[in-house]
């Protein structure tokens, strides 16, 4: 995903590269709408194969459009002359002194935003499932939170390149916490739909915005680098979350718990960002060459 990432932010110019990189980050949960209408529609157990099939074809088929219709960067043709040929780590790449703070804090906003997403992505119908809603009610749950997710990623890349960043992030988070809070107190099937929709259209919707940030905080030497090893980290953050969802679940926590256990990563999630946003964007401020990244070490 990082490398479709820094494909989309370098193929359009800068003052749509906020848009551009939601618009093809909206394919995620439109494709989490469209497996839960599937799976609605599937009546024999054995029937569940036809989404793998359908996930495993569709992007097949893309592949010769890429290859044919992507252009190549236009700022990476236009440097090519200027990239220097000396051996240069991630580390020293990533973390050099101007980029300390930035690359630290958004690294911290991957790790948190995407540890909310994947729980709510692997355990949202198995909550809601426990607070006593039944098999369809959880579907249509699931169906809002990723098109909300969708409409979000939209909406806010477009605010993004046209409103003050700091503004919209500030925003953005603040309605996560509000639809955790409102998520973990619903009472009923409407407004349990309600609020999973928010929660979709700020958690995914934020996870697009860092996407955007991280491609244009890194310079286009190292964009690749840099979202690659964000998104790395943000990883293991999706790999930590169900696995804390499910350690509290195993000891007898209430699933109201699961979901507020989530609300301090958001918090930090938050800091991060808005740190980050206080630092230059080098994208633009990079001047000295950064060489060929070889190892991480």
């Amino acid at each position: 995903r990082n490398y479709v990432i820094t494909m989309v932010s370098e193929a359009v110019p800068e003052k749509y590269k906020a848009t551009a990189v939601s618009a093809m980050y909206c394919g995620m949960p439109i494709g989490g709408v469209l497996t839960s209408v599937v799976a609605l529609s599937l009546t024999a157990d054995h029937e569940w194969r036809h989404i793998f099939y359908i996930g495993g074809i569709a992007p097949l088929i893309l592949v010769p459009l890429l290859i044919f219709f992507l252009p190549e960067s236009k700022a990476y043709l236009n440097k090519i002359p200027q990239v220097t040929t000396q051996k240069t780590s991630v580390l020293s790449v990533l973390f050099a002194k101007p980029r300390v703070v930035g690359t630290s804090s958004l690294w911290l906003s991957f790790f948190g935003t995407l540890l909310v997403l994947a729980l709510f992505q692997n355990w949202l119908p198995t909550l809601i499932s426990g607070l006593g809603l039944n098999k369809q009610q959880a579907s249509y749950i699931q169906i809002g939170f990723n098109l909300g997710g969708s409409i979000g990623v939209l909406i806010l890349g477009l605010m993004l390149d046209r409103l003050n960043k700091f503004f919209i992030v500030a925003s953005v988070y603040a309605g996560i916490l509000i639809s955790l809070i409102g998520l973990a107190y619903s009472n009923s099937a409407s407004s349990f739909i309600l609020f999973a929709t928010s929660c979709g259209m700020f958690v995914i919707g934020c996870q697009s915005i860092l996407y955007t940030l991280a491609a244009k905080y890194y310079p286009t030497e190292m964009r690749g680098t840099g979202v690659g090893a964000a998104v790395a980290v943000g990883r293991l953050g999706a790999f930590a979350g169900p696995l804390v969802a499910g350690y509290l679940l195993g000891t007898g926590q209430s699933e109201i718990v699961v979901i507020a256990s989530s609300i301090p990563m958001i918090l930090l999630a938050a800091i991060s960002a808005l740190i980050l946003l206080r630092k230059p964007d080098h994208s633009i401020t990079q001047k000295e060459p950064l060489g060929t990244v070889t190892s991480p070490l």
